[in-house]
């Protein structure tokens, strides 16, 4: 075995650690950032679900004062509906039972067209 030889063995012996040390660095920096990236994506996610829940409550007279399961009976109850006189004539009742519940409630509701 020769000197060179010999030198170039510790050598290796000695900077393989702090690569391969680098290397697990480098992989866990990647995840970190993986991680990152999703928990972003899902931040918005939840900020555009949140946007589009909203503006779906909007279109519900006194969806205040309703609970999430009456919303989606009203949701529900409006696509059974076949004409646009049916629905139309569900949307008026819905809006003044909401104007009197609001009242009974001492709540003051946006006006929408009746």
């Amino acid at each position: 075995m020769s000197r060179k030889w010999f030198v170039s063995s510790v050598a290796m012996f000695l900077l393989m650690p702090s690569y391969l040390w680098s290397a697990e660095k480098a992989h866990v920096q990647e995840r970190e950032m993986q991680q990152e990236r999703l928990q972003e994506h899902e931040r918005l996610n939840d900020k555009a679900e949140e946007r589009n829940r909203l503006r779906e409550n909007d279109r519900i007279y006194g969806w205040q004062l309703m609970s999430p399961a009456e919303r989606q009976v009203y949701r529900q109850k409006m696509r059974s509906l076949k004409t646009h006189e049916e629905r139309e004539a569900y949307r008026k009742e819905h809006h003044e039972h909401m104007k009197k519940l609001a009242a009974e409630k001492g709540v003051e509701l946006q006006n929408m067209p009746e």
